[in-house]
Order: C-alpha cells, then structure tokens, then sequence
C-alpha cells in the first residue's frame, strides 16, 4: 500500500512539474514573440515618407518618391504564431487582426508607390502638354491616396506598438499568476479606421526623409 502510494504520489509530483515547465515555457515563448513584434513593428513604423503635393495637384514638389514599408514574410508567421489569448485584454480581442491589418496596409502603400513611378513614365513620355497635364493630375491623385493610406498604416502601428507594450507588462509572473483566477471581461474593439477619419487627427505628422 505504501508503495502503491508513493508511486501515486510520485506520478502526481510529476505530472505538476511538467504543468509547471509548460507553463513557463508557454509565457517565456509569448514574452519572445512579443518583442520580436515589437522590433518589426518599429521598423514599419520608420518609414514615415509622404508624397509632396502642390496644392492644385498638377506636379509633385520634389523628386521625392517614398520608399514604402515592406512586409518580412517572418512577420505574418509571427502574427499567426503569436498566442494572443496569453494577454489578451478582453474576451472578444482583435489584436491579430489589427496586426493583419498593418500587413495589408503596407502591401497598399506598395501598391500606390509603384502605380506612381508607372505613370512618372508616361508623363516623361507623353507627347503634348494637354497630356501631361492629365497625367501628373492623375500623379498627384496618386500621391494623395498614398498619403491617405499611410496615414492609417501609422495610426494602426501606433495602436499596435502601444497594444504590444501592453502585452509585455501582462506577460510578468504575477500578472499571469493573476490571470489564472479571473475569466477575461468583455470588451469591444474598436470600430475599423479608413481614410478621413477624424481619430487620424490623433497621429503625429509624418516627415518626409530620405530613406
């Protein structure tokens, strides 16, 4: 009896050590996830760029073309990859899908920047000046879009970066240890941003620099 006792006891012992590891290693992966994250997310967020256009959008003001955010194929595995659950802030948190979104919106800017070095050739090579006006107000309808749109990206990565920052101080021993007693609340994520929306405003202008 005793035997069979202490093998119970044994088997018990180690299956919370293993608990236990598990455990750890699961909030010490999401601690490395989060600041690789965090450093793409940064990276992203330097390219800060825009098109300088004159105010009756016939012509750009320099030579300037930005060099759009790129997207490192890593990052979206990293997003998929990211166990959010460990510090989401509510039950119904969008954080990956946030994230996703800063994808997508880097693959517009990307879009837009090689759509207006496309036709600043045909401006170079059109014919009559009728035509290059048409062109370069279409140039400049361009390089609005692009502005637009990187407005956005910013506002997004901000959002994303502070969300992260978030992430790293729930990540702690005791704020997980914390967690283990309490369900997540509910919440509401905030309602998705386009162009000309006035929390926009919120975002620090961005400079243009030679990157």
């Amino acid at each position: 009896m005793a035997a069979v006792l202490a093998a119970l006891f044994g088997y018990v012992l180690g299956t919370i050590q293993v608990l236990l590891l598990d455990w750890f290693r699961q909030r010490s992966e999401h601690a490395k996830h989060l600041r690789t994250l965090r450093a793409e997310l940064r990276r992203l967020a330097s390219f800060e760029a825009t098109f300088d256009v004159s105010e009756d959008g016939l012509r750009i003001e320099s030579d300037h073309i930005p060099n759009a955010p790129r997207i490192n194929p890593k990052f979206l595995e990293l997003a998929i990859d990211v166990d959010f659950r460990l510090t989401d802030e509510h039950s119904d948190d969008n954080a990956q899908e946030a994230i996703l979104n800063v994808a997508a919106g880097c693959d517009l800017l990307q879009y837009y920047v090689k759509a207006f070095e496309e036709k600043f050739r045909e401006v170079r090579s059109a014919g009559s000046s009728d035509s290059r006006r048409e062109l370069r107000l279409e140039l400049g309808a361009l390089a609005e879009k692009y502005n637009q749109n990187r407005a956005v990206v910013a506002f997004t990565l901000q959002s994303a970066l502070e969300d992260v920052e978030r992430r790293l101080n729930q990540i702690r021993f005791w704020s997980q240890v914390a967690r283990l007693f309490r369900s997540l609340p509910k919440g509401h994520n905030p309602l998705p941003i386009g162009p000309g929306d006035p929390r926009l405003m919120d975002v620090q202008p961005m400079k243009v620099t030679d990157k």
